[in-house]
């Protein structure tokens, strides 16, 4: 029903126009009115004040014409707008909605008269398709769409909305990159500390592994120490004071132990000069294994020739680094000082060479071997080993020992293709 001092907005066979009237009447869109009112022109428009108005017939409600382009906007027409909704303003009795229509930003106002209240109605979502229909109210002809285009709530105009917003509306994206950001500005000093634990946590394992290392170098060098020099100087301990006795009790032997005591500290000097030498070739000097192990053998040699130290290298240049330098040249010279000393072999051969598997290498004399018959030489000969292994299994290198009793031992160290440093 349409209450008093209202408006009623009519089409006729010239136009629309907007129509005043006190009536209360059951006035229902496509209705046939025969209206008699005072005429009134208002800024170009045409209306009819204090209209009295009869029902001639009723029909089917008007079809709203789409409209397109601003120039299509006449005054009291019933129109249709389609557009997507890109924001929306509300007030205590006026809801704005701003729609992109035919590419471009345009704006409908949607008018609602008391005792309507905007605060309740179910407004579309932003970014959803929406279809509006009713009357228009503007000034004068619209010629952009910035103008105000009202659609106006009395006479049944409605909102429709033809397609949902997409879940990734403005908003939620906005909040989308918040979170992440808070995430990101969380995550973020959580993985310097992280890799500042680890950068610590790698420092530390290297100064243990640098420690280890010390360790057992000093056990070797201990080691090597115990079994030449201690021995020797205990025994140039024995001949003096055997040659104490000899003087006073056998003066013409003192000169054949004296001698012998000569030649046993003249032996003395060489194992600490080979000691030294061991130290040295360890230092990282030598850039090629092959070069270090050339030179240590060279300084091992017996000034008798016996046994005969051969260096067989295929290659000077090998894919090593420095940890696998080192701990390949320590295993040579822990091989060929244990056959130096006990093996009394005529010959020792240490072959490096590349194999399809990787790098080999090889230590052989042909001196007397060694088998598990004595608890004592048992001992000494898993010890060695023991050591032998640890070594290479630093550098995950395989290592294999053989020996025969007359025949003699045999090192083969296999260093796999898979741990070869590439450049």
């Amino acid at each position: 029903a349409v209450k008093p001092r209202q408006w009623l907005m009519l089409r006729t066979g010239s136009g629309d126009m907007e129509v005043s009237t006190r009536q209360e009447s059951d006035f229902q869109p496509g209705d046939v009115l025969a209206v008699a009112g005072e005429p009134q022109r208002n800024q170009g428009t045409f209306r009819l004040m204090d209209g009295v108005c009869r029902i001639r017939r009723r029909e089917a409600p008007p079809t709203p014409r789409r409209i397109t382009s601003p120039e299509q906007v006449t005054h009291a027409e019933l129109i249709a707008v389609e557009g997507r909704v890109r924001d929306i303003f509300r007030d205590h009795k006026r809801a704005r909605l701003l729609l992109d229509i035919a590419g471009g930003p345009h704006t409908c106002t949607m008018l609602f008269e008391p005792p309507m209240d905007v605060n309740k109605l179910a407004l579309p979502a932003i970014g959803s398709v929406v279809r509006i229909e009713g009357p228009c109210s503007t000034s004068g002809p619209a010629k952009a769409w910035g103008s105000d285009v009202a659609v106006l709530g009395v006479v049944g105009a409605s909102v429709r909305e033809l397609s949902p917003a997409p879940w990734w509306s403005p908003t939620r994206l906005q909040i989308a990159v918040w979170t992440l950001s808070g995430l990101l500005g969380i995550a973020l000093p959580l993985a310097v500390g992280f890799r500042f634990q680890i950068r610590r946590q790698q420092r530390c394992i290297a100064t243990i592994e640098r420690e280890a290392a010390v360790a057992d170098e000093r056990q070797r060098i201990a080691r090597e120490i115990h079994d030449s020099l201690h021995q020797e100087l205990a025994g140039v301990t024995l001949h003096l004071d055997n040659l104490k006795t000899a003087l006073r009790i056998a003066p013409e032997t003192a000169a054949t132990l004296a001698e012998q005591t000569q030649a046993m500290l003249r032996h003395c000097q060489t194992e600490a000069r080979n000691c030294v030498w061991d130290l040295r070739a360890g230092r990282g000097d030598d850039a090629e294994l092959a070069n270090a192990l050339r030179r240590w053998l060279s300084s091992r040699q017996p000034s008798g020739g016996v046994p005969r130290l051969d260096l067989l290298a295929e290659c000077e240049a090998l894919p090593l680094n420095a940890e696998q330098t080192f701990q390949m040249l320590r295993i040579t010279q822990e091989t060929v000082n244990n056959a130096l000393h006990h093996a009394e072999a005529a010959r020792i051969t240490v072959t490096l060479q590349r194999v399809d598997e990787g790098v080999e290498l090889l230590v052989e004399d042909d001196g007397r071997g060694f088998a598990s018959d004595g608890a004592a030489d048992q001992a000494a000969i898993h010890f060695g080993q023991t050591m032998l292994q640890e070594r290479a299994a630093r550098i995950r290198a395989l290592i294999q020992v053989r020996s025969e009793l007359s025949v003699g031992t045999r090192l083969r160290l296999l260093l796999p293709q898979s741990e070869l440093h590439h450049a």
